[in-house]
């Protein structure tokens, strides 16, 4: 990831998961870490931190949902304080340039609210084919009595786990 190669995060997950038989992402990540050099800190962080931020700022915005109280205010001011909240909520929208960038709610336009929409339907969509792909595995490891799919034979596992070109 120096300023000579163009290596990615993904491809040093990729390669955790081939070379080595860890599954717990912590465990992936302590390798991929030793992986890194130091003067690829910086490039590093800015691959993996846009989705970090998005994912905490996710989790702080449902935790003070759920666990506010309604302090004796009205169904009238609960509701009011909800949507103002909502329009507080961040989704990625557009610049003029067509680059992606997070915007509050109250701040989209038409053009931002079609690429958040279709980007939310785009991780649904990768969502529901996974979702898919573990039950196929799951009647698999069923019809061929094993306890595990790491006890598939090899045929079968490549057959099911290996990713279709284009998709």
């Amino acid at each position: 990831m120096t300023a000579k190669t163009t290596t990615k995060l993904i491809d040093l997950i990729n390669q955790a998961k081939a070379v080595t038989p860890l599954s717990d992402p912590k465990d992936i990540a302590a390798w991929v870490l030793g992986e890194l050099q130091t003067a690829d800190y910086k490039d590093a962080l800015a691959q993996c931190l846009p989705g970090y931020v998005a994912n905490m700022t996710s989790m702080q915005r449902n935790r003070t949902r759920i666990g506010a109280t309604t302090g004796g205010r009205s169904r009238s001011q609960e509701s009011a304080d909800h949507w103002r909240g909502a329009l507080e909520d961040l989704y990625q929208g557009i610049d003029s340039n067509g680059k992606a960038i997070w915007k509050r709610l109250y701040e989209m336009n038409y053009d931002d609210l079609i690429h958040a929409a279709t980007k939310r339907f785009s991780v649904a969509e990768a969502n529901v084919a996974k979702a898919n792909q573990i039950l196929e595995l799951a009647e698999v490891v069923k019809s061929h009595g094993v306890d595990c799919v790491g006890a598939l034979p090899d045929t079968i596992k490549a057959e099911m786990l290996t990713p279709v070109v284009g998709s």
